[in-house]
């Protein structure tokens, strides 16, 4: 079975979610401001910029809501 990267990030995410939920009590998430992150800055952060958009943090936000809710 061939899976796709984009797959593969979101089992690697319900994975880590559901691994955070069951070994602690609290989680506490921090709203960043990644949009701002993201302009300013230009080229020089290229690797921060990548990382951001790529990292779907709604989504895992969203899971730990659910499985800690």
């Amino acid at each position: 079975m061939i899976e796709t990267f984009s797959a593969t990030k979101s089992v690697t995410a319900v994975a880590a979610t559901t691994a955070l939920a069951q070994r602690h009590r609290v989680i506490v998430v921090e709203t960043l401001n990644a949009s701002g992150m993201r302009s300013a800055g230009g080229s020089r952060k290229k690797g921060l910029n990548r990382a951001l958009a790529d990292a779907a943090l709604a989504e895992i936000r969203r899971m730990l809501g659910y499985k800690t809710g």
